[in-house]
């Protein structure tokens, strides 16, 4: 499963910017925004860090930890700009606490596996996990769910 990395700031209301969509930040302009990250080697940030480097930029971070839920308040507050997962930010996006930043990087793609036996016993709640694990497959069009055998 694919889920692209976004980065989210606190939403901000300017005067005569009502509905309009800023240019791209270009790598360099990214560089210049003070950052909430997870923490140095974790998923999202080594993919953000992987991005930068090939434009020979690193970031330092004015916050790094390794909860999410703390860097998505962190955001919300002001304090920094959060790269994360969709799925972590759609409430606060929702909500309009958080809004997206726009860049000229290449969008940030990672994969989640899931792998189980097929010639094990499989309990009820796995036999619904892997249901709800397909039906979110094909619902999200993520590619394939495949199975191994050996």
């Amino acid at each position: 499963m694919a889920q692209p990395g976004l980065i989210a700031r606190a939403r901000k209301e300017q005067p005569g910017t009502a509905g309009s969509t800023p240019a791209p930040l270009s790598p360099t302009e990214l560089a210049t925004l003070p950052f909430v990250l997870t923490e140095r080697g974790e998923s999202y940030r080594l993919e953000l860090d992987r991005a930068l480097a090939a434009y020979d930029i690193a970031l330092t971070p004015v916050v790094e930890t390794g909860n999410t839920e703390t860097l998505v308040h962190l955001a919300e507050c002001g304090v920094g700009v959060a790269f994360l997962p969709r799925f972590s930010v759609e409430g606060a996006l929702a909500a309009g606490t958080l809004e997206l930043v726009q860049s000229e990087l290449a969008p940030v793609r990672m994969a989640s596996q899931l792998f189980y036996h097929q010639k094990k016993w499989v309990s009820p709640l796995m036999a619904a996990f892997l249901a709800t694990v397909r039906e979110g497959f094909a619902t999200h069009k993520m590619g394939q769910l495949g199975t191994c055998s050996n």
